[in-house]
């Protein structure tokens, strides 16, 4: 819950640097909480290990909001995104003296496919044509995209609790990671729907009844 008040209050002639600079901060604690010893999974969910992935959704809306002020173009910002993400994902990993195990290029793996998604997004916010466009506007994806909140959220459990279901129905010998990752989906998409219409939905329609402005913070 730290990054919306960031976003609300920050002055907005600091905005730009500060996303910048959260960018980086990513991977550093990454980073430096494995190097101290900090559990892999809070390292992974806890708010400034997500901070490139946040940040980077902000510098695309900044970008398209102040797109006038730029002093390169947005489609050269967006080259270099996509340049350095497939670096960093798939040069830097079969490097003579790197890894995929590296610590390095470990911490540095988020932000690399993050740069990769920013420029998709950005894409698909122009529109994709043929049928990669009718694909993605497609009801079925577009609904995925309404419940993504609630998949990304229990997406991470599902995979222990079909296991657990499996051993208590005495069904272990059954089971395979196909069938595992399947029924997983499956449930994963069944509970974030019953989650979108008796939790997320009900919230998000109380915004009509407050008025929104467009004055932000000086």
């Amino acid at each position: 819950l730290l990054w919306p008040w960031i976003i609300l209050f920050l002055p907005c002639r600091w905005l730009l640097p500060t996303i910048i600079i959260l960018i980086g901060v990513a991977p550093l604690f990454r980073f430096t909480s494995t190097v101290v010893g900090v559990n892999m999974v809070a390292i992974w969910v806890l708010t400034p290990g997500a901070f490139d992935a946040l940040c980077l959704g902000a510098l695309l809306a900044y970008l398209n909001s102040h797109e006038d002020e730029l002093l390169i173009s947005k489609q050269k910002v967006l080259y270099f995104f996509l340049l350095t993400g497939l670096f960093i994902t798939i040069v830097l990993p079969i490097l003579p003296y790197l890894n995929a195990q590296n610590l390095v290029v470990s911490s540095l793996a988020d932000t690399g496919r993050g740069l990769i998604f920013a420029c998709l997004v950005a894409a698909a916010a122009h529109g994709f044509k043929s049928f990669v466009g009718k694909l993605l506007e497609s009801k079925p994806i577009v609904y995925l995209g309404k419940i993504s909140y609630g998949i990304y959220l229990i997406h991470a459990f599902m995979p222990e609790i079909v296991n657990r279901i499996f051993d208590y129905l005495g069904l272990s010998d059954d089971k395979s990671p196909l069938t595992i990752a399947f029924l997983s989906t499956v449930a994963t998409i069944i509970a974030a729907t019953i989650t979108w219409h008796i939790l997320e939905k009900p919230i998000n329609d109380l915004k009509r009844f407050f008025q929104y402005a467009d004055k932000v913070p000086q």
